[in-house]
């Protein structure tokens, strides 16, 4: 029994609890000999053909902490030696092998193991340039930290004598803050990632790797703006210095404008320039103005990208409305386009047309049996046969007209067509998603001679969320896929509920502010920002987001101001460790702090670890009870509609589908019955 796509929750547990290896990928071998631990391919008289045998490859998500892990040890060692001084030459020789490394790998595109994870993705991110992708943004990134910081100790005692080289600093500096947000923008717009830190269903692996690069980022801007205000204050400036300062502030903040980067939050760098002024002499703080600095750019990150992240969801909000409003079924055009000419052309169907009036309700059976079954069981289908002499009576209005004209002038006023030469799509004014379509048959009987139509229109059902591909049998991709789609929306047809998707508690009535046709406005209600859209004086469409909550920004900046001193001061206290090396072995104070920390680690590690381990049971529990309620239930079900087990053998296979198909939309389940030799006998999902 698997779960239909309305309980993603369930189908991602199912996934991970029964099925851990159901998304690793595999190569595979084809030989022409038997193979052991092989599958075998053989004709009808069951003769030997080939053999598949899978090559199991390593999980992406193991070559991703591989690569943090190598990376990080990387980063680690030549930044200890870069502080500590120590073979500078040595150094510079070994970034310029890795520069010459990381050159190459771009031009050749090798390793093929590396290039084929998915952060080297374009569907994952995509830009110009040397961050073309988030791997490639990744590595980047992470080559300029080395270089800057190996810089930055080149120059660090030329600043005070050589004024060009300080400036030159600035220069360079003010350059890396315009990149530095830039590629922020770029990483949240130009990317289909879930950057909602407090979410940690959605929050994976890519995901982490954009905070590093963030964060790589800020530690560049923040060291070079430590720089420039504490060796600034040293300097003697005349007045050509000050106009070369407002000059290059004038030309970031304008550009910043330019291209609409501009927030608040990013007042934050001021504030951080203004405590490097003001503990400059003081060098008993500068543990805390460490810590001060992290917790001020952890603030800055996470404030900033929220509020990217909000103007990523309005423009989404946008689009998924202006979608609803004139929603098309393009799975079902593709499925009209592949059928019509077969349905034209169909020789049952143009005898029972001989004697339509007479036939019409086998010419509907047929038609639902053989061409609009299974995944047309969410349209409303119905079927007008006439000639060019009949009239049709129009409800409720009870008026008459011409058969031909009533659709001629239907499809003249509102139809379109979409690469078929049949079937149109109908425009009703309210989004509805409808179709139609028109067969022309030769129609000789006399006394009357000329052509019969038969017209088949087709409406969709109105459904609060129509059964999709069962969510087990689609790949990683698809699945994510869906998992992007908007959740919350709702469609108001003269002020009444017609359909809604998510879990947001939509009133029947239409209880939202309103609005001119053809006009949206946001409005916030019950911790939900809504966006209203009117296409017409009858229709709104409502697509709802979540609101951040305080405690979810709080957590947020809690969560990556762990993780950024984890990485981040991890060379530092390498340094601290070499350079007071004495001290911390034999003094007092230096055993104190460190028996104290060794305990608050252990504490963390141990409490971190049962959090895990418990809430781990928890959720398993929860979900075992919640699939075992949804078995008990479809088998009861099962039981009552379709009587005893051992007389399913005995029912015809198309009824037993079609008895499947009706408890699959009441219980939301996707129903497979399979008989004792392994094979399919009845399903509820027959297309």
């Amino acid at each position: 029994i698997q779960i239909k796509k309305e309980y993603p929750f369930e189908n991602k547990y199912l996934n991970n609890y029964y099925f851990k290896n159901f998304e690793v990928s595999y190569d595979y071998s084809f030989s022409l000999l038997p193979q052991l631990s092989a599958y075998y391919v053989t004709n009808s008289n069951n003769e030997f053909l080939f053999s598949i045998q899978p090559q199991k490859a390593l999980n992406p998500s193991f070559l991703n902490y591989l690569l943090l892990f190598v990376l990080s040890l990387v980063f680690i060692l030549l930044h200890s030696a870069i502080l500590l001084k120590k073979s500078l030459k040595a150094t510079f020789f070994c970034i310029i092998g890795l520069l010459l490394l990381r050159i190459n790998m771009t031009f050749q595109q090798s390793p093929d193991f590396l290039f084929e994870m998915p952060i080297f993705n374009a569907e994952m991110f995509a830009s110009k340039g040397i961050f073309s992708t988030l791997g490639d943004t990744f590595f980047n990134t992470w080559l300029i930290l080395i270089i800057v910081e190996w810089l930055l100790l080149l120059i660090r005692k030329k600043i005070l004598t050589q004024k060009w080289v300080y400036f030159g600093w600035m220069v360079l500096i003010f350059t890396f803050m315009y990149v530095w947000i830039a590629l922020w923008n770029k990483l949240v717009f130009q990317s289909n990632l879930t950057l909602d830190i407090y979410n940690i269903d959605a929050f994976g692996q890519p995901s982490i790797l954009v905070f590093f690069i963030l964060g790589f980022w800020s530690w560049m801007v923040g060291r070079g703006i430590f720089i420039l205000v504490k060796f600034g204050l040293r300097l003697s400036w005349q007045i050509i210095h000050y106009v070369f300062l407002f000059i290059l502030l004038m030309m970031l903040i304008v550009l910043i404008f330019y291209f609409d980067y501009q927030h608040y939050s990013l007042i934050l760098l001021v504030l951080y320039a203004l405590l490097i002024y003001l503990i400059n002499r003081k060098q008993k703080w500068q543990i805390l103005f460490l810590l001060m600095s992290a917790v001020l750019f952890t603030i800055l990150i996470v404030v900033y990208t929220f509020h990217l992240n909000h103007r990523k969801k309005e423009n989404l909000q946008q689009v998924v409305a202006f979608s609803l409003a004139n929603e098309k079924d393009f799975v079902a055009q593709m499925l009209m386009t592949d059928m019509e000419k077969k349905l034209a052309e169909d020789k049952i169907l143009q005898s029972l047309l001989q004697k339509a009036y007479d036939n019409r309700y086998e010419i509907y059976q047929y038609l639902k049996d053989n061409y609009f079954y299974g995944f047309w069981n969410k349209y409303d289908v119905q079927v007008t046969i006439c000639n060019s002499f009949d009239n049709l009576r129009l409800m409720p209005s009870n008026e008459n007209c011409r058969c031909f004209d009533y659709f001629n002038r239907l499809i003249k006023s509102k139809g379109s067509q979409f690469d078929s030469q049949y079937f149109y799509s109908i425009d009703n004014d309210y989004g509805e998603v409808s179709y139609l379509g028109v067969f022309t048959f030769p129609f000789n009987m006399l006394p009357y001679s000329g052509e019969k139509k038969m017209f088949i229109e087709l409406y969709r059902k109105l459904l609060p969320n129509t059964p999709g591909y069962p969510d087990l049998l689609m790949d990683s991709k698809t699945y994510k896929t869906l998992g992007n789609q908007w959740s919350n929306y709702a469609k108001y047809k003269s002020g009444r509920l017609i359909q809604q998707n998510g879990s947001y508690n939509y009133a029947y009535n239409y209880l939202f502010p309103k609005i001119k046709p053809i006009s949206s406005a946001f409005f916030q209600s019950n911790h939900y920002e809504h966006l209203i859209y009117a296409p017409n004086e009858k229709l709104n469409i409502v697509v709802s987001s979540p609101i951040i909550k305080w405690n979810q920004y709080l957590w947020s900046i809690i969560y990556l101001f762990n993780l950024f001193i984890l990485i981040f001061f991890l060379p530092y206290g390498i340094y601290f460790y070499f350079k007071n090396r004495h001290d911390f072995l034999y003094g007092f104070r230096f055993k104190y702090i460190r028996s104290f920390l060794g305990i608050l680690i252990i504490s963390y590690l141990i409490i971190g670890l049962y959090t895990i381990v418990y809430f781990n049971n928890q959720y398993q529990q929860k979900n075992l009870e919640s699939l075992d309620l949804k078995r008990k239930t479809i088998i009861n079900g099962l039981n009552e509609y379709i009587g005893s087990f051992s007389k399913i053998s005995q029912k015809n296979n198309d009824e037993l589908s079609r008895q499947l198909v009706m408890l699959s939309n009441i219980f939301y389940a996707d129903v497979n019955i399979f008989d004792p030799n392994g094979y399919l006998k009845a399903t509820s999902r027959p297309a």
